[in-house]
């Protein structure tokens, strides 16, 4: 432990897919946080990958929320990610439904029926 950094360390409990330990090794930000979501403590993933600004950090809090249940934050931080690949000009010309299918054809699906149904019922 003394000639290896704390993110040295999370590596190798990653390895061995010790994702707990490796959460709370991990000093890096975006290290820590894909650590958080494999754990599966999805609140603190979230949190983690809400102050990374990237298009896939935003995608990750989305994945993030919709494992913890929380589908409209979850919506929202997708929004986010098509917003910053819109900015870098790699996402032209992607519909939200083209984006969704390409994210999680179960997750996308999942969450067209569930708007369906709440729009149906007039639902907010």
């Amino acid at each position: 432990d003394w000639f290896l950094t704390p993110d040295q360390q999370g590596q190798i409990a990653m390895n061995d897919r010790d994702f707990r330990t490796a959460a709370n090794l991990f000093r890096d930000t975006a290290l820590r946080a894909f650590a958080l979501l494999r754990a599966g403590r999805y609140e603190e993933a979230a949190e983690a990958y809400s102050f990374i600004e990237t298009a896939a950090a935003a995608n990750a809090e989305g994945i993030a929320q919709l494992r913890n249940r929380k589908y409209r934050e979850g919506v929202r931080a997708f929004e986010k990610a098509l917003e910053r690949e819109a900015e870098d000009g790699l996402a032209a010309g992607l519909s939200a439904e083209d984006w969704m299918r390409a994210v999680d054809t179960q997750v996308g699906d999942f969450l067209a029926t569930r708007f369906l149904l709440e729009n149906a019922r007039g639902t907010e």
